[in-house]
């Protein structure tokens, strides 16, 4: 009965995509045009670092969890390597994104693959009608759905998905990384929909981490999580995905049953619809390859006191 929900919802999503979408302005480029850039001699294109010019994702929403529109470049302070930067200018354009579902279709899920694929449904539902998909399973770790816009073809291969056996979540995040070379667009995202636990993969922690902070891709995981569990393997993954959402800016979206699974990816589809684009211009001049820890801050304001910021903990300066 439940597989059927999810193929009804997943064939809803191909006929109704875009229809809670909002038109504010599509298009791949960011329009963060401002004196910085212009000093700078750089385009105003949506790259995340170019010479002096930063630009850095950040979401914020209140104490319901929901996305705080109209803020400004005036409300926000950032420093790199500790050291305050000027805040040049804060874009609220709606772009479209490269996404990669990372599905955790192991023996373990049993009846929660339904639900799994339902936050997937969701989340099409909501999102940009423009952004380009690929899925990739756990178990086995393969590509379940090339790139492809939301379409029939990846409708017809999440309908298709069944449960394997071990499950590979960090060899599956690789791929996807790794997958996300040839993405069309430079907006780029990972969800995550597991309950984290890994027995089979060849990967490290270490070597996702990595592979992520390289790539700029933020993380979003979306999973029923066993908090309680004594099994010390589970409650170190449970703590690896939530430092990989923390540190790439994305989400992490404990859930219990399949309404809050539907709603967490409708939820993570709209923060990424909603997303702020802040850009600075960087005071340090090296392109020596190296770590540049940033650090984004909301000032007080009135009327939100319990807003919640989500961004990069930093990015790797170009190397020369």
């Amino acid at each position: 009965m439940r597989s059927a929900l999810v193929s009804s919802a997943l064939l809803v999503v191909l006929c109704t995509s875009g229809s809670a979408h909002s038109t504010q302005a599509l298009g791949e480029e960011g329009k963060a045009a401002s004196h910085c850039a212009k000093a700078a001699g750089e385009s105003t294109g949506d790259k995340q670092a170019t010479a002096n010019l930063i630009r850095i994702p950040v979401s914020v929403t209140d104490q319901a969890g929901s996305s705080v529109p109209n803020l400004t470049a005036e409300d926000f302070t950032i420093t790199e390597d500790a050291r305050l930067q000027q805040v040049c200018s804060l874009s609220t354009d709606d772009t479209a994104w490269t996404i990669g579902f990372v599905l955790d279709n192991s023996g373990s899920t049993g009846k929660q693959l339904s639900w799994e694929l339902g936050s997937i449904a969701a989340f099409l539902k909501f999102a940009n009608p423009q952004n380009q998909y690929f899925v990739v399973g756990t178990s086995p770790v393969r590509l379940i759905a090339d790139f492809t816009p939301l379409s029939e073809q990846l409708v017809a291969a999440l309908r298709a998905v069944q449960p394997g056996h071990r499950t590979a979540l960090l060899d599956a995040m690789d791929l996807s990384v790794d997958k996300m070379k040839a993405a069309r667009y430079s907006r780029r995202a990972l969800v995550v929909i597991s309950d984290a636990g890994d027995n089979s993969s060849a990967h490290s922690e270490r070597d996702v981490r990595s592979a992520l902070l390289r790539s700029s891709v933020q993380v979003y995981f979306v999973g029923n999580l066993n908090w309680d569990s004594q099994a010390i393997e589970l409650r170190v993954a449970i703590r690896e995905m939530q430092e990989f959402t923390g540190e790439t800016g994305g989400v992490m979206m404990p859930v219990r049953n399949a309404e809050e699974f539907a709603q967490a990816g409708a939820a993570v589809s709209a923060l990424l619809g909603h997303q702020y684009l802040l850009s600075y211009d960087s005071d340090n001049p090296r392109a020596d390859g190296k770590w540049r820890k940033v650090k984004v801050k909301l000032l007080p304001k009135p009327g939100l006191p319990h807003a919640t910021l989500y961004a990069p903990a930093g990015y790797y300066e170009p190397a020369p």
